[in-house]
């Protein structure tokens, strides 16, 4: 669960054409900026995780997906770290995701509108 469901959802609100993305530590949603661009938008790279501070205790990654549906698309999981949550926020709702890899499974893990 994210300690501060209301700041992601007021993120990915306040951006209601473009993909705003993030990270979790410590069980914190944080929205990452592109170095190139600084707008938190969805690709970040790998240089603006490193800026992240305790970017070792990252457990999941985030982003928002605009007027749709909060579940992975097949792109989401192609492009998501291997190991972290895959949390998505969409219509004021937040749900986490995780992959069994061998078998392709997704799983929610939990939704805060649950």
């Amino acid at each position: 669960m994210l300690r501060n469901i209301g700041d992601v959802l007021g993120w990915a609100a306040a951006s209601p054409e473009r993909e705003v993305c993030g990270v979790v530590i410590d069980e914190t949603a944080l929205l990452v900026p592109n170095r190139a661009t600084g707008d938190a938008q969805f690709r970040m790279t790998v240089d603006d995780l490193r800026l992240v501070p305790g970017i070792e205790r990252m457990t999941g990654v985030w982003h928002s997906h605009p007027d749709r549906f909060p579940h992975p698309s097949q792109e989401d999981w192609e492009l998501h770290p291997d190991g972290f949550d895959l949390l998505i926020v969409a219509n004021g709702v937040i749900r986490a995701f995780t992959r069994d890899w061998s078998s392709g499974f997704t799983r929610t893990v939990w939704s805060s509108d649950e």
